[in-house]
């Protein structure tokens, strides 16, 4: 999976779990489980990763492992745009640890955070990710919309950096938003689009798409930023969280090609974070190290 295997990496992953569960070897079948929905939300295939996840709980019979096994369905609810769903669980998951008097998993913040930057909850996503890793394209967006131009900068750094290098010119061109620095913007924008999205996930080349729509959309450029989003996806039967992000920028650069039905989803889902996307040039509300400030 490290080079690039994904179907490999996935048939692999299967067999590991089908043969734990055999052997009735539940720390294995998670372990297993767990690799999967992670490769099955990279490859942009949520929905089959929260099948895989419901599963694999449903039949679990230790507490320690359904609750490291729900976190991870909460996250794959979360790639499917399910916002309420994957609280429910990660509100069940804290729960049911304080009542029985066990430690949360360790990724329960981390997943936290992630729900909560697609809420809206950008200052409680960001006080949930500094002590805890998100994603690393999850961890600088939500430094982007929490103001924090110092994350930035460090995401942004081109030695001893653990973000992939077009997560890197995506973090100069969200700090440079913050700055209101336009030359930045754009050419942070224009490398996006030169340079492609090699070296990533199929989730997070979506993911950086939708940045350099954004970016372009700060530069008041709406045919640019329309086609920085790659070939409209025809009809999807089941879509995504980054599909229906796709859906309401494309909103915001072409407002007269496009209906409403992604603003009802937004708000029967509570996916208040998308908001964020479509603000034109605008500069950080909290940070003190700009160079403008908002007020």
């Amino acid at each position: 999976m490290q080079v690039g295997r994904f179907a490999s990496g996935e048939r692999w992953l299967r067999a590991a779990l089908h043969s734990a569960h055999r052997r009735q070897d539940e720390p294995g079948e998670v372990e297993a489980a767990l690799a999967l929905v992670d490769l099955l939300i990279a490859r942009q295939a949520p929905w089959d990763a929260r099948d895989v996840a419901s599963e694999v709980t449903s039949r679990l019979q230790a507490d320690d492992q359904r609750a490291r096994m729900d976190v991870s369905l909460a996250r794959a609810l979360i790639a499917c745009g399910e916002l309420r769903q994957s609280d429910e669980i990660l509100n069940r998951v804290v729960a049911h640890a304080a009542a029985g008097g066990a430690p949360v998993p360790a990724s329960t913040e981390a997943v936290r955070a992630e729900l909560l930057f697609w809420q809206g909850h950008f200052a409680a996503a960001h006080a949930g990710v500094a002590m805890r890793r998100a994603p690393v394209g999850v961890s600088a967006l939500i430094s982007w919309a929490a103001g924090d131009a110092r994350e930035l900068e460090r995401c942004s750094a081109t030695d001893d950096n653990s973000l992939p290098q077009p997560w890197r010119v995506a973090a100069r061109g969200l700090r440079a938003m913050c700055a209101a620095d336009t030359e930045a913007i754009n050419v942070a924008a224009r490398t996006m689009r030169r340079t492609g999205y090699r070296g990533v996930s199929a989730a997070d080349g979506k993911l950086l798409r939708a940045v350099c729509c954004h970016l372009h959309l700060a530069l008041d450029r709406r045919d640019d930023a329309w086609a920085a989003l790659g070939p409209t996806t025809g009809d999807l039967k089941r879509p995504t969280l980054l599909d229906r992000l796709h859906e309401w920028l494309r909103r915001a650069c072409k407002p007269e090609r496009c209906d409403e039905a992604v603003a009802a989803w937004m708000r029967r889902t509570g996916a208040r974070g998308f908001e964020r996307w479509e603000e034109g040039r605008r500069t950080c509300r909290f940070c003190t190290c700009c160079r403008v400030c908002c007020g």
